[in-house]
């Protein structure tokens, strides 16, 4: 079956002028050149950057978590925010870009359940509402799910 085909290629190549044969030729030179640049360099290029992104917010997370006053024994936030705990944690959720699965208020403080979140994201937010807001992590629990990188979480918050 292939040399029928090849037969039936190389006949009709015969039947192409020797300019048309470099022009085809040529022609195809610069195909497979496009195709290896759409197909292979630029995604694996973008692959790249987008490892390098992950790796900047891996880094900016642990450097947070190093932070002595991350810590839920850590020095009071200087900025104070009045405003009703649950409150607080809608508004910075969405600046965070987590979604808050269950919000909870407990006394004075609140839990909430987050599923299916990125743990830089979370550890960048949860950094956020102690500098920005007063919030201190009184508990923490956080479990691994099968896709890299993405963890639920459950915490509980104080001021």
């Amino acid at each position: 079956m292939m040399q029928l085909y090849r037969n039936r290629l190389a006949e009709w190549l015969d039947q192409r002028t020797p300019r048309e044969r470099v022009l085809l030729a040529v022609g195809l030179g610069l195909g497979l050149v496009w195709l290896s640049v759409s197909l292979i360099w630029q995604p694996l290029r973008q692959h790249r950057a987008d490892l390098q992104a992950k790796i900047a917010l891996y880094e900016a997370g642990f450097s947070a978590m190093q932070n002595p006053n991350f810590s839920a024994q850590g020095a009071a936030s200087a900025v104070l925010d009045n405003r009703p705990i649950p409150v607080i944690l809608t508004d910075s959720a969405a600046t965070a870009q987590v979604t808050i699965r269950r919000l909870e208020a407990e006394g004075a403080g609140a839990r909430v359940v987050l599923e299916d979140a990125p743990f830089e994201r979370v550890i960048l937010w949860l950094e956020i509402l102690n500098r920005e807001h007063g919030l201190n992590v009184r508990e923490i629990e956080m479990t691994r799910k099968p896709a890299p990188g993405v963890v639920s979480t459950t915490f509980a918050l104080e001021r």
